[in-house]
């Protein structure tokens, strides 16, 4: 059995069950905070609360097992008969990645439950998306699990409210 004091100065006890996900942003990665605030944040705020678009993965920060946790979690959806709300793209970061997806069938449940996946390359993070919306000056929501939201950041738009999340979180939102 390992003895921590031993070897270090302060030791930290975490009960990993009372953490809860946490959100971050709009416009920064430094706000962070508990998804059961967001709510309250977002009314006194003006925020708009409808995602307009939902992404997971990235050229930086996509593995194989959050793809994984993505995809149970839409398939868990699908069972019951959801589909996404609103845009939910996948970037699966790598070609080893993307043909690992597709022999696993996750690829199957995204495209099934009305995901686009998107290309292995730099795409939404730095704003290259086709993102096609009807008013591009409207204030609107987006999810990703991307490392980077700063206003204009995702899609040049300054109007555009992004949120970073853990890739399981953004799809149950956007479910």
């Amino acid at each position: 059995v390992a003895n921590p004091k031993k070897y270090f100065d302060e030791v930290y006890e975490i009960d990993l069950s009372t953490l809860e996900p946490h959100l971050v942003g709009p416009h920064t990665p430094d706000l962070a905070r508990p998804v059961s605030k967001i709510a309250e944040e977002a009314k006194a705020n003006n925020w708009p609360t409808k995602l307009s678009s939902a992404l997971i993965g990235s050229c930086t920060n996509s593995s194989y097992e959050d793809i994984g946790r993505s995809a149970m979690l839409a398939e868990q959806a699908m069972d019951i008969g959801l589909k996404m709300q609103q845009p939910f793209l996948v970037s699966p970061g790598s070609t080893q990645i993307q043909n690992t997806i597709t022999r696993d069938g996750q690829m199957k449940t995204f495209e099934s439950v009305g995901a686009t996946v998107l290309a292995n390359a730099c795409g939404p993070c730095i704003g290259q998306w086709a993102r096609h919306m009807d008013d591009p000056t409207r204030k609107n929501s987006i999810i990703t699990s991307f490392n980077r939201n700063f206003a204009k950041r995702n899609d040049g738009n300054a109007s555009t409210h992004a949120f970073v999340a853990s890739p399981e979180i953004v799809t149950a939102l956007a479910i």
